[in-house]
């Protein structure tokens, strides 16, 4: 049969009739929000507001804008694929009649071949989906938790301490003048040393706003757990291999390669084509039959092969990192901890010092310089012991989340559209 046929997909035309009823242009969904930064919720819960680390995940995962996108991209990876298109034929036969044909392949109507193949495949990009909400959802945890490690371990006040006033000695003639100067340059590392400690917890309290969805200008208290905090737990394979973001990310890269190779695989598979066609005579009913035997998909093949024994691979590698990052970790949180006892053991003797400085200078007056360095003393000791306790906190969170600390699991699950 000669024809001059014009084909169009039907499944094509959807988009296009779609985009001329909304009037050619693109309308926002309804109800969708015009600035990005009108959190209503900060109104709803009122001022001021004290949060629990528990609280502040459970906020984070309800109420911040970067988590809610990720659960939206689940949504969007994870529809159905298009239907195998039907063909619709219009043109002539040899004799010049109009004639009117379709083209389907039947197998895909039954979810065969190629079609069953890409179902396959929006189901792993869904799943990868999630597993990258999972791992961010633990990576904010940790942002979050840390920032409460660090407000707990500067919630200690500084150490009570007094300068010896070189006022009296000075006029006395038993000080030099560049005392006063000593006395200035040391009260104003002290107020450095408290400047720095309330910047520190500052900083942790916009880390949290920013991850609950809060406004810096929000008036937000963080509720400190009690004693040390988290618990370290001996590293536990199976909970970190389960819990670990990038190997959760790799996991789902894994996934979606496997996919795309059993869709490489689905395209070689032969298809049965029906081409039914009538004339414009009704009487007249013909049409073919075709075997569709794709060829050249070998290439392909090896190409999606390769690529997911690399993500298998890949997935060692990482699994293999995570248990040295979860080792050095724990060995890194030990020794800022030796650190912080340094440095506790060395503010004690430097105050015990200046004490006995200032007590031999108020008694005998004499050794002045000596009290005065031994002051010094103790306010650089102030600041490494603050230094050392905030790295302490932080080192203390890596270790517990390397070591697959548990975390609650998501509280809600993300709305979506139907899941292939």
């Amino acid at each position: 049969m000669a024809s001059k046929a014009l084909r169009v997909a039907v499944h094509g035309l959807l988009p296009i009739a779609t985009f001329v009823a909304m009037g050619g242009c693109a309308r926002p969904l309804p109800g969708q929000a015009v600035d990005p930064l009108s959190l209503g919720h900060e109104a709803q819960r009122g001022s001021p507001i004290q949060l629990t680390f528990e609280e502040a995940l459970r906020e984070a995962v309800l109420h911040s804008p970067e988590l809610a996108a990720l659960q939206l991209r689940i949504a969007a990876a994870g529809g159905w694929p298009p239907a195998e298109p039907v063909g619709l034929e219009i043109g002539s036969d040899s004799d010049d009649r109009p004639e009117l044909g379709l083209e389907l392949d039947v197998l895909s109507l039954f979810g065969l071949g190629p079609q069953r193949a890409e179902k396959v495949l929006a189901r792993l990009r869904r799943s990868e989906a999630g597993l990258t909400l999972q791992a961010r959802v633990r990576e904010v945890a940790a942002e979050i938790a840390e920032a409460y490690a660090v407000d707990l371990a500067l919630a200690e006040s500084a150490p009570e301490f007094q300068l010896l006033d070189p006022e009296a000695f000075i006029k006395a003639g038993l000080a030099p003048t560049a005392a006063a100067e000593a006395k200035t340059a040391a009260t104003s590392a002290l107020h450095v040393d408290a400047t720095a400690r309330a910047t520190a917890r500052a900083g942790s309290r916009l880390r949290v706003e920013r991850h609950v969805g809060l406004r810096p200008v929000s008036a937000l208290t963080l509720v400190l757990p009690t004693g040390p905090w988290p618990t370290v737990p001996e590293p536990d394979a199976g909970k970190l291999l389960a819990a670990d973001p990038e190997v959760l990310r790799r996991i789902g890269a894994y996934e979606v390669a496997r996919g795309d190779l059993l869709r490489a695989q689905a395209d070689r598979d032969p298809g049965l084509v029906l081409k039914p066609s009538v004339a414009l005579d009704p009487t007249h009913f013909f049409g073919a039959v075709a075997l569709r035997l794709p060829v050249g998909a070998a290439p392909q093949i090896r190409a999606a092969h390769a690529r997911m024994e690399a993500g298998r691979l890949e997935v060692r590698s990482a699994v293999l990192a995570a248990l040295e990052e979860a080792q050095a970790a724990r060995a890194a949180w030990l020794l800022a901890e030796e650190i912080v006892d340094s440095a506790r053991t060395q503010l004690r003797a430097a105050l015990a010092l200046s004490d006995a400085e200032r007590a031999r200078v108020e008694t005998q007056g004499e050794g002045f310089a000596e009290a005065v360095l031994a002051g010094n003393a103790v306010v650089e000791a102030s600041g490494g012991l603050r230094e050392a306790r905030i790295e302490a906190a932080k080192a203390r969170v890596r270790a517990a989340v390397a070591a697959g600390w548990p975390f609650p699991s998501l509280p809600v699950q993300p709305s979506s559209p139907r899941n292939p």
